[in-house]
């Protein structure tokens, strides 16, 4: 997908003819504040630099600027590895100890928020519950959010994906039969109001077409207007609610989606791989059909 950019402000009415028509004309504006475009390459004309869109149209390189963010990555993780296992969960991070000759307890390290930690079994020192990593190291117990070991859905076979999405937990596990094979934080949909709720819903479905990037936008009346441009890695699950890759925040772990399971970019990408239908080689998109069934989803409390 093509490099986002996100509006500062309305863009002026006088940009150079696009080469498609515009869904709207001059004198209402298609842009608004906060609004996510998909940029090709900077142009100039008659000495004003603009954007030039992946969908052919144009907007003043003033009124727009470049948004990056570090992208959240979750595990692949290596045949054989079990539960339990999580992700370190507190903004202050969390120490890593070691015991030393004496049998003391010694801090060794700080451990960043959301960093993955593959864990052994629970330990009991001074009047305090850690856990033992597969390192032999000690975490507090209390700052990690564990992921939970489910059962296969009833109807698939030990060789079948599938891919499992806690709400809230607001962890997602691949697994492949009994195994689990990837692990990651996702943020799902908030609550909304009693109106207008955004949360995603729970149930189990197929993955019905995959998108290497589509275009999401929409009103609603708790947020306003929004619009995102190539959006990577779409799966479709449950109508419009799909698993897909979000550039826009790193807020993974916790709610913020109008519904659809937001995922870090890598993520995203290693998991629209993974899953099937799988999309042949240059093509953009892909619709699931008898001889190859979606993966299956399950998104529970």
């Amino acid at each position: 997908p093509a490099a986002p950019v996100v509006a500062k402000a309305d863009p002026p009415p006088a940009p150079p003819e696009p080469e498609i028509k515009l869904p709207l004309n001059r004198e209402t504006p298609w842009l608004e504040r906060g609004f996510f475009l998909a940029i090709g390459e900077k142009v100039e004309v008659d000495g004003i630099h603009y954007w030039k869109t992946a969908r052919g149209g144009f907007v003043e390189a003033s009124a727009a600027y470049v948004y990056d963010t570090k992208g959240f990555e979750g595990r692949v993780l290596p045949d054989g590895t079990g539960f339990p296992m999580g992700f370190v969960m507190t903004s202050k991070g969390a120490k890593r100890f070691e015991f030393d000759t004496e049998g003391r307890l010694i801090p060794k390290e700080t451990l960043p928020n959301k960093t993955f930690v593959d864990l052994q079994e629970e330990v009991e020192h001074a009047g305090k519950t850690y856990m033992m990593t597969t390192d032999g190291s000690l975490i507090r117990k209390a700052v990690i959010r564990f992921a939970e070991a489910q059962p296969m859905p009833e109807g698939l076979e030990p060789y079948d994906r599938w891919v499992d999405v806690s709400l809230d937990k607001q962890i997602l596990v691949a697994y492949q039969g009994p195994e689990p094979k990837f692990i990651t934080l996702v943020s799902t949909g908030k609550k909304g109001t009693k109106e207008e709720s955004f949360e995603t819903p729970t149930g189990q479905w197929r993955i019905r077409s995959k998108h290497v990037s589509t275009t999401m936008d929409g009103q609603s009346d708790t947020d306003g207007n929004y619009s995102i441009q190539d959006v990577p890695w779409t799966m479709f699950f449950n109508d419009s609610i799909a698993l897909h890759g979000a550039f826009w925040h790193e807020g993974f772990g916790r709610v913020r989606s109008h519904g659809c399971v937001n995922l870090g970019p890598a993520d995203a990408k290693w998991l629209f791989d993974w899953t099937t239908p799988g999309v042949p080689e240059g093509w953009h998109g892909v619709h699931a059909h008898e001889g190859s069934p979606g993966t299956t989803v399950v998104v529970r409390r």
